[in-house]
């Protein structure tokens, strides 16, 4: 995190901000508060924990197996300032769509200062409002999916290049999306384009 501490998520036992200390030569954690289904002033509703992001103010993103959450800390670990929860069909925009609420991805584009939240439903920019993120209506949600040229709609994992351009890894291919929010261009990669297989579960940026 931006502050130098760790925050981890697990499969079944929530997540928790940790930072590394030394015990006679050993690198060892020590986690001073984890958070699990219930927690964040009730926001977290999973305590499977599939992915975190953090915003360029510290704002943290927690993707789980049942919702995302906002969350702002005073100092991480410690008081909160502000938590929520974000299900399908919340936020403002077109809004979050996951198919039982599974966020599988939060990708953050630090150039733009935004996210990407990727689901088995579709994947969505989201254009935060961090002055207020109990606002639901504040936090703008573009969806992406086929309709707008992605192979599929099922989104594994998100990158974003240098240029800009960001790349999705789906279930029946890769896409690259060029000139975002201008005359947007998706270009498909899939078998028929040389690709090894076309069900991606990740793509990274050399």
């Amino acid at each position: 995190l931006s502050d130098g501490s760790l925050a981890f998520g697990t499969a079944a036992g929530g997540g928790a901000f940790c930072s590394e200390v030394k015990n006679f030569g050993f690198l060892t954690l020590q986690c001073d508060q984890t958070f699990a289904a219930g927690d964040l002033d009730g926001q977290l509703t999973s305590s499977v924990i599939n992915t975190l992001g953090q915003l360029g103010d510290g704002t943290l993103l927690i993707g789980s197996s049942s919702c995302m959450v906002m969350a702002q800390f005073v100092e991480a670990g410690f008081a909160a300032e502000a938590f929520r929860g974000y299900c399908n069909g919340d936020g403002g925009g077109e809004g979050l769509s996951a198919n039982n609420n599974v966020i599988i991805d939060i990708t953050i584009d630090l150039a733009r200062d935004e996210a990407w939240v990727s689901t088995d439903a579709r994947s969505h920019r989201l254009v935060p409002d961090t002055s207020d993120v109990t606002n639901r209506d504040l936090q703008l949600f573009t969806r992406y999916d086929t309709n707008d040229g992605l192979p599929s709609n099922a989104i594994r994992r998100t990158a974003i290049a240098p240029s800009g351009d960001v790349w999705f890894a789906t279930s029946a291919g890769a896409a690259r999306l060029q000139n975002l929010g201008a005359a947007e261009i998706v270009t498909v990669f899939d078998t028929a384009a040389g690709a090894p297989a076309n069900d991606m579960r990740d793509v990274a940026i050399d």
